[in-house]
């Protein structure tokens, strides 16, 4: 991500730019269907136009672009040396529906066109308030009528304690001058900072905690969320104010289950309802009560007409993905025992319901269609007990979704990509995928997930093409451990045999395209 107004001298976001990565609550099927929820005409992903300002390399819209061959995606960014990795990325991928622009997008007008989705992922807090104004302009001025604007941003209160730290860093690293010095004496501030202090103390406890976070993110995260000039945290109820002054109103949270006061502590939720708030009141207490520190919101164009009172049967037309597993299942009076996305355990003890999780944690993260789901639940329901009038199980299944939704177990889609996941003679997997793993970067999934692949995963991702049949990306994975480019272990020894490393990888060889088709990686057959 690069950003108009940055220091001449030195450009930080060259210097140490964030990993180019791909976002899931920017993913334009589960934006289209939180719209859809709440009564918004969102447009089909696989005919959106979509807008990225601050894309960086444009991964985020390179991973959705090839999923959506016939929609169009434009990414801005002020960075000319990222917009060039993004164009090589462009290049050997093959797609032809992205564009990049090099371009401060502060000054972008209306002559862009129109747009589906406009998407700013970690920019707002990190520019000057003209520009803050310019994206709330643009997402107005450049949005279809039945659009969505996303815009990531720090927020209040969570944001208070490590905005001091913030402060104490820039304080500290005030005279050094270049970015890789500021972090490492940034880092061994906070390192001082915590081993000096009691664990003893609310404030030993938090500086160890945030010793924890900072060891394991990358550098450049702390060089532009800690030592940028730039990094305003607000207030939820703040946010939406500036949002309104361009004719823009709050649609939801793309985390759905967030907007919920049932998800509070039981005395909690049942407090903030006798307060009687509205909505955007509420989910500002929440904020108070979680001390939430990061927030995506979802916005469209005021006046829009959006019913708040969901219909269940609205989903039917849906695609679903799970996230839950199943430790046990519901038998006779033994409850069904699920493991949430936390790794919290969820106890069902209703047969109806367990019968519907158990369902959704059978098909994990793979893409399904919520009319497929009923075909396959009602003739099974059909035979509890419980079920009285079998007509109305598609209306039961819909609402125990939607319960599982707002409790974080499953998210929603608008439609399936056109990509999707089949057996082949010829494998493929993802394109962007192909790039990012001859790179040695993340690889980003069909639901816009970072994976971070094995050498062996990696490669096989290289040599699955669409051009190679199960011999040659046999051939190509042996040639790999021959040449040294990874290891294969047996027995906690490296395989060196040839005929026995052929035979380990051929029987390796079918489990890890299912996987890869498991995990999104996968497309349909080459032609």
């Amino acid at each position: 991500m690069n950003t108009p107004e940055t220091n001449p001298e030195e450009n930080a976001y060259d210097v140490l730019p964030y990993p180019a990565y791909s976002f899931p609550a920017t993913h334009i099927g589960r934006l289209g269907a939180i719209g859809q929820l709440f009564g918004l005409e969102t447009a089909e992903p696989a005919k959106a136009r979509v807008l990225e300002l601050g894309c960086g390399v444009g991964v985020n819209i390179l991973a959705m672009a090839q999923l959506f061959p016939e929609a169009e995606f434009v990414g801005i960014d002020a960075s000319q040396k990222q917009i060039d990795t993004g164009r090589e990325a462009i290049t050997a991928t093959g797609l032809s529906n992205v564009r990049l622009i090099a371009a401060d997008f502060s000054k972008i007008e209306e002559d862009l066109g129109k747009f589906d989705y406009i998407l700013v992922h970690g920019i707002y807090s990190w520019v000057p308030d003209s520009v803050k104004e310019a994206i709330l302009r643009i997402g107005k001025e450049n949005l279809n009528p039945f659009g969505i604007t996303y815009i990531s941003y720090n927020c209040l209160p969570g944001w208070r304690m490590r905005g001091a730290l913030r402060d104490m860093m820039l304080m500290h690293t005030a005279g050094i001058p270049d970015v890789l010095g500021k972090v490492s004496q940034a880092k061994a501030l906070i390192k001082f900072l915590a081993e000096s202090c009691s664990d003893e103390t609310p404030y030993g406890k938090y500086l160890r905690q945030e010793l924890d976070l900072l060891t394991k993110v990358d550098d450049s995260y702390i060089a532009h969320d800690f030592l940028e000039r730039e990094n305003d945290a607000l207030y939820f109820s703040d946010f939406l104010k500036s949002a309104d002054k361009h004719g823009l109103a709050y649609l939801g949270d793309t985390d759905p289950a967030t907007m919920v006061a049932d998800n509070l502590p039981a005395q909690a939720a049942q407090t903030l309802k006798s307060l009687n708030l509205n909505l955007i009141a509420t989910e500002q207490y929440m904020d108070f009560l979680r001390n939430r520190m990061f927030r995506s919101t979802l916005l469209c164009h005021s006046g829009s007409n959006l019913n708040r009172n969901i219909e269940p049967t609205k989903v039917q037309n849906f695609y679903f993905s799970g996230y839950i597993s199943l430790k046990q299942p519901h038998n006779g009076g033994q409850p069904a025992v699920f493991t949430t996305l936390n790794g919290a355990e969820l106890n069902v003890s209703d047969s109806i319901t367990a019968t519907v999780f158990e369902a959704i944690a059978k098909g994990g993260r793979s893409l399904r269609p919520v009319k497929a789901l009923i075909e396959e639940l009602v003739p099974v329901l059909s035979e509890n007990k419980k079920v009285k009038d079998p007509s109305t199980l598609p209306t039961t299944i819909c609402q125990l979704l939607m319960q599982g939704y707002f409790k974080k177990m499953l998210d929603f889609y608008l439609s399936a990509p056109a990509a999707t996941p089949s057996g082949s003679e010829k494998p493929a997997a993802l394109p962007l995928a192909r790039w990012q793993a001859s790179r040695g970067d993340r690889l980003s999934t069909s639901s816009l997930d970072m994976l971070k692949a094995d050498e062996f995963v990696a490669k096989l991702v290289t040599l699955a093409d669409g051009n190679h049949d199960r011999g040659a990306i046999v051939a190509g994975l042996v040639e790999a451990v021959e040449k040294k480019e990874f290891v294969l272990n047996e027995n906690n020894q490296p395989i060196t045999d040839p005929d026995r490393l052929k035979a380990v990888i051929e029987g390796l060889y079918e489990g890890a395209l299912r996987n890869l088709a498991t995990l999104g990686l996968r497309i349909s057959d080459a032609a």
